[in-house]
């Protein structure tokens, strides 16, 4: 769990070079600057200032600062600052553990600085990638990107840049369980900082260079000629006095980590009043930010010593499990392969052998998979290895032949005594290299066989088990397609009606559903999007489905708006009997159909229904809530709406118009959705519903599908 300690701190160091290294104003200073300044370059640098100044108190109202200052700089077609505003946004969405979004804008800051050769823009984008890749443990292309912006910085001259690369260098070294190699790169960046005088490179130094030592090993203790009792010393000293440095420059980015490494060292000693008491001043403070990622790793901490030092499994369970599902998240592989080990034996303990045995499996799945992608890079190295040793014994044979050859010649001349005992001297040598090269060259080959066997052999594994996986969500998919209304049965209600129904996996979180009631001629429609997709979504999609249909049966409900409240009602009652906070539940667009009065009326839960009545597409928005479990849930609003022969109806989720495609990777939009459609006001169902299929198909291209895709057309 200790592989992501540095990121925030990564991100402060880092975030010294955004702006220039100017010193940042106060928040009060700053707001009076950005509402009064007319909307030109300067208010795109307060909006940029203040975005900084708040993002690790508030994330959400950082990144509207900087929305607005990008929006500026768009308009005024200023580069840098447009620049400037993607970095920063990229910054804050990986403080908000968004990897994916944090690489795209981080992507589109580099783009712009690559076109105006901004080099110490490009630095700085090379820099923010390296820390990305670092957090997703893609540790080869973190060491890239790192050291191209240390050669910008050096070939700038930026020294404030250099230190923080070393830094950054030293964090992956630490990662990749190189202490020695991470000790190196920190003291270089904490004698830089001393020589810059800049206080928080100094304190993050001094954090990073105890926590160097206290990764070191006994042969690492061996190399650098110092006891264990000598290398706890440093490790105190270190630490403390980076805690002191930081908490006199009042950053809360640093202070944090350094509670953070306190309560790690604590830990490590079996502390546990201290360790605990350091984390939870850690927690309160990503938790007041809103940072996912950093409170999961505290809860992560949290959890273990309540469980190995502490022996209070029910504590310790509820923080493992809200840091994995914060990792699951997040893509931290590393956080979320310790935790489930820890939840499996928190469970084990309790006597719940039924979830120990699933978070064992999914540690021993992550395990694996990072285990397989160290032993191919061995594999790769080793093939190297024995390559050159034959690239050796070749060179050796063509020496010795050239020496036999010398051989004859000196023979023939007066001094061949003493040219013959050199040669003879000379040839014994090679003739040692070359069989001890060749007895080298056997074993490297035997090793690299077993190493191969051992690959086949998790091949293998990992086949077995991914069959049995698909085999068991395959049985999900049959059992989820025999509680969804088919096809066929859905066109013979609505005969000029079309489906487009795309799941991301095999099981999807999205569903239709078209209920008849008793009077024959007014019908129950719904698009639905649960929480998740994949097989979780599936399991969710069950429980709701299940809630709309006991709403009609059950309860006698046919109003759109009653039915979704009374979902709500059964989705919190189907998820109260869980001990954890489940917030699942779904958006929904929900439509009556009264055929005979040729009338409506809906309801929706962050979803609408547009209307395309002779080319025009009027809109019915759902209310901005979902259904399910709420903060303080509203009765949902009901609104009615006349139809006449001809018109087309559109329900549908979110994922068509999220999907990322087209020639800049961007998302669909419900915009262009909307233009699609008003397209096909007159045409059959068959084609609007083709035209739909291949415009998706052909935005998205190669990119991945984000989301399930649901969308629901009916010809009246």
């Amino acid at each position: 769990m200790r592989s992501i300690r540095f990121f925030l701190f990564i991100i402060a160091v880092l975030l010294i070079q955004v702006m220039d290294g100017q010193p940042k104003p106060l928040i009060d200073s700053l707001l009076p600057l950005f509402k009064t300044t007319p909307k030109d370059t300067n208010h795109v640098k307060w909006g940029l200032k203040l975005s900084q100044e708040t993002m690790y108190s508030n994330t959400k109202l950082a990144k509207e600062y900087c929305s607005e200052a990008l929006t500026i700089a768009k308009e005024k077609k200023w580069d840098k600052g447009i620049a400037n505003c993607y970095h920063i946004i990229g910054y804050i969405y990986l403080m908000e553990g968004n990897t994916s979004e944090a690489l795209i804008q981080t992507q589109e800051a580099l783009k712009i600085r690559k076109k105006n050769n901004d080099i110490g823009g490009m630095a700085r984008s090379y820099g923010n990638l390296g820390t990305i890749y670092n957090y997703m443990s893609q540790y080869p292309k973190a060491l890239e990107y790192q050291l191209k912006s240390l050669k910008l910085n050096e070939e700038v001259k930026n020294d404030q840049g250099i230190a923080a690369c070393l830094s950054n260098i030293g964090n992956i070294y630490s990662n990749l369980k190189k202490p020695l190699q991470s000790l190196d790169y920190q003291m270089k960046a904490l004698e830089m900082n001393k020589k810059l005088q800049i206080p928080r490179g100094i304190a993050g130094s001094l954090m990073n260079v105890g926590n160097s030592y206290l990764d070191l090993s006994s042969a690492d203790l061996k190399t650098l000629h110092i006891s264990h009792a000598e290398r706890m010393k440093k490790v105190y000293a270190y630490k403390y006095e980076s805690l002191g440095r930081w908490l006199q420059t009042g950053e809360v980015g640093g202070i944090v980590i350094a509670y953070q490494n306190m309560g790690d060292l604590y830990t490590s000693t079996k502390i546990a009043d201290s360790a605990l008491s350091y984390y939870k001043k850690a927690l309160d403070i990503y938790e007041s930010a809103g940072e996912q990622v950093g409170a999961a790793n505290i809860m992560a901490r949290i959890g273990g010593i309540y469980y190995l030092l502490l022996s209070d499994n029910k504590n310790a369970e509820q923080l493992l499990v809200k840091s994995l599902a914060i990792a699951q998240k997040t893509g931290g592989l590393e956080l979320e392969r310790d935790a489930s080990k820890v939840l499996s034996d928190v469970y084990r303990e309790m006597n719940n052998p039924s979830k120990a045995l699933l978070h064992y499996t999914n540690h021993i799945k992550i395990r694996d998979s990072l285990m397989n992608e160290e032993s191919a890079k061995k594999i790769v190295q080793q093939q190297m290895q024995y390559e050159f040793a034959k690239i050796l014994v070749a060179d050796s044979l063509k020496l010795l032949e050239e020496k036999r050859v010398s051989v004859i010649k000196l023979n023939q001349q007066k001094t061949v005594s003493y040219f013959a005992i050199f040669a003879v001297i000379s040839l014994i040598i090679v003739v040692f290299l070359v069989f001890r090269n060749l007895r080298a060259t056997k074993k490297i080959s035997a090793v690299i066989f077993e190493k191969k066997k051992e690959v086949e052999i998790q091949k293998h594994l990992v086949e077995e088990k991914n069959k049995e996986i698909i085999d068991s969500i395959n049985y999900a998919k049959r059992l989820q397609d025999a509680a969804i209304p088919s096809p066929e049965y859905f066109q013979s209600l609505l005969p000029n009606s079309f489906i487009y129904y795309n799941p991301k996996d095999i099981v999807a979180g999205d569903f239709y559903w078209v209920y008849q009631l008793k009077e024959k001629n007014k019908l129950l429609v719904a698009a639905a999007d649960c929480t998740g997709h994949g097989v979780p979504g599936a399991l969710v999609s069950i429980v709701c489905l299940n809630a709309l249909n006991r709403c009609v049966e059950e309860f006698k409900l046919s109003d759109p708006s009653k039915i979704l409240d009374k979902t709500t009602e059964i989705i919190q009652q189907s998820f109260r009997l869980e001990e954890n906070d489940v917030k699942d539940g779904m958006d929904i667009a929900l439509a009556l159909l009264d055929f005979e009065k040729n009338e409506g009326t809906f309801s929706g839960a962050n979803n609408p229904l547009w209307i395309l009545s002779n080319g025009i597409l009027n809109e019915i928005k759902g209310d901005s809530q979902p259904v399910g479990k709420q903060y303080k849930p509203q009765p949902f609003t009901q609104h009615t709406f006349k139809f006449k022969k001809d018109d087309l109806l559109i329900l549908f989720t979110d994922g068509y118009a999220d999907q990322f495609g087209g020639p800049d990777g961007k998302k669909l939009k419900s915009r262009s959705f909307k233009e699609q459609i008003a397209h096909y006001s007159t045409a059959k169902s068959s084609e609007v519903r083709q035209n739909i299929e291949e415009v998706f198909v052909k935005w998205k291209g190669s990119h991945e599908q984000v989301d399930d895709v649901l969308i629901i057309g009916i010809r009246l």
